[in-house]
């Protein structure tokens, strides 16, 4: 009984903290975009949709790996790929929406950090009257609001956290190398969460601060909240990795260079050009 007082899902989910089943369902009817976009504008945790080949299912926002934020209540990841997964079963999706084609075996299920500013990007647009209503009813509910942690300043922009939270951590790494002149390192996991796969070549890539905390584009935090983050339960970090893939990139595709230009420029623009 005390565990489920203080456990955030129990609350959010079936307590104090949950949303009337009238309001679910009224937003559940818009694919949770409204409150999604009243979730972040209030939060700064930013939009993301769950989609099959860019077909939306349903929107919500989340942390940089710890919480998932729904209308049915804040959870984990996994948690809610539970919530998901009859929304997927239960339509009738295009060939197109298939690894496999007409073998129709396995979809392209994704899920993208887009932020309140891109949801054209997957067909979808929010509505102001209905995201002022969600405002109204995530300010209200003070014991859902409450359990969400702080999202720590400076705020990258939803696109750049899609670009270099995975396949393009290296590169946001280099660049916060060359800004600041300490090391770029690669965490390598030795053991990872159960059901768990992770994307973007199986490894990550951050910055290492005197401290021991990592930098990467969600902003710098202890090494064991990264590796969380990517469902990472042992760990190695190492410089060599990092810099093995950036000489075989600036040797090998002429556009490498360039894209950690690019890098240098949002990190500069986000964190106000520090030295």
């Amino acid at each position: 009984m005390g565990a489920s007082r203080n456990n955030p899902t129990a609350i959010t989910m079936g307590g104090r903290g949950r949303f009337s089943a009238e309001f679910v369902s009224a937003c559940e009817a818009s694919l949770c975009v409204d409150w999604a976009v009243a979730f972040e504008r209030i939060t700064g945790w930013p939009v993301h949709i769950v989609h099959i080949a860019k077909l939306p299912v349903r929107a919500f926002c989340e942390d940089d790996g710890r919480w998932v934020f729904d209308v049915l209540g804040m959870m984990s990841p996994i948690r809610h790929g539970d919530i998901v997964s009859p929304l997927v079963k239960d339509r009738e999706w295009p060939e197109a929406a298939f690894i496999d084609g007409k073998a129709r075996t396995k979809l392209k299920i994704g899920i993208a950090c887009v932020g309140a500013d891109h949801l054209q990007d997957y067909g979808l647009k929010a509505d102001e009257p209905r995201i002022a209503a969600c405002e109204v009813a995530i300010r209200a509910n003070a014991a859902y609001l409450g359990l969400v942690p702080e999202r720590p300043k400076p705020w990258a922009a939803a696109r750049d956290i899609a670009r270099y939270s995975f396949g393009g951590c290296v590169v946001y790494a280099e660049a916060l190398s060359r800004i600041t002149g300490l090391p770029a390192v690669t965490m390598t996991p030795l053991g990872m969460t159960p059901g768990v796969q992770m994307r973007g070549g199986g490894f990550h890539d951050a910055l290492l601060h005197p401290d021991g905390t990592l930098e990467d584009i969600w902003g710098r935090f202890l090494a064991e909240r990264v590796a969380a983050r990517y469902g990472m339960l042992d760990w190695e970090i190492s410089a060599e990795p990092h810099g093995r893939m950036v000489a075989e990139a600036l040797r090998t595709r002429p556009e490498a260079e360039n894209d950690v230009l690019t890098a240098i420029t949002v990190a500069e623009d986000l964190h106000g050009r520090r030295p």
